[in-house]
């Protein structure tokens, strides 16, 4: 896993292609509440990472078929700051 943060909001962005993996973060994330936001389809998150500004942590799966976690981080740095 490799991991970005941000501002206080405690959203967390989770990524990773195995919807079971990224499911029970999930899950376990809410229960002791945090809020979350998951996606197995790294460009779909890279997506929202760009239109939503409002997250703490950013977790992502290191090896993944569309896009590795370190090309996705590579991305999410490349956002203009607001």
């Amino acid at each position: 896993m490799c991991i970005i943060s941000s501002d206080n909001s405690n959203k967390y962005i989770l990524v990773d292609y195995d919807k079971d993996t990224v499911y029970i973060f999930d899950i376990y994330l809410k229960s002791i509440g945090y809020s979350t936001v998951f996606f197995v389809n790294p460009i779909e998150a890279l997506n929202y990472f760009h239109n939503f500004t409002n997250y703490t942590l950013v977790i992502t799966d290191y090896a993944m078929p569309e896009m590795s976690g370190l090309d996705l981080i590579k991305n999410m740095r490349k956002r203009p700051k607001l």
